[in-house]
């Protein structure tokens, strides 16, 4: 190897270094834009809008919201993820609107949503979650609520 190939090794492992140190620096922290910088949000009908942060109430909802994205594959993927989500929320709402979480006293039975997929011969299908303090997403009261909301999600075809 000549010194050219050697120094151009050598930049090719910096330049690789730097790529790494930021993004482990990038790592953990939530993407916010500058002001007059570009970010992805998803809006209420599922599609993907690239928005000019303005400084205006709408981006402030957006980040507060944590509606706020990078890219556009990243704000793709929330997307079906807030879909599925939303589903779970309204279905738990239609069927016990009444009830209030109490996640923290550890003195409130609920049941929430899991979805266990397909493996070793099981069939997959939404699983019910019973706890007294933890949350695992929305939740509603009662064995029979539950079922009622899961009826709901499977006429939604949601999975």
């Amino acid at each position: 190897m000549n010194n050219q190939d050697k120094v151009a090794e050598l930049q090719r492992i910096i330049n690789t270094a730097k790529d790494d140190l930021a993004l482990l620096m990038k790592k953990g922290k939530r993407f916010k834009p500058e002001i007059g910088g570009f970010y992805w949000s998803v809006l209420s009908d599922g599609r993907e809008e690239r928005v000019r942060h303005n400084n205006k109430t709408f981006d402030h909802k957006c980040y507060d919201n944590f509606n706020c994205y990078e890219t556009k594959e990243l704000a793709t993927k929330a997307a079906v993820i807030m879909r599925r989500n939303n589903a779970i929320i309204m279905a738990c709402l239609m069927v016990d609107a009444e009830f209030v979480p109490d996640y923290l006293s550890g003195n409130q039975k609920h049941y929430s949503f899991c979805y266990q997929a397909e493996e070793m011969g099981v069939r997959g299908g939404w699983v019910r979650v019973m706890n007294y303090c933890y949350i695992y997403g929305p939740c509603v009261s009662t064995e029979a609520k539950w079922e009622e909301a899961a009826a709901l999600l499977k006429e939604w075809g949601v999975e």
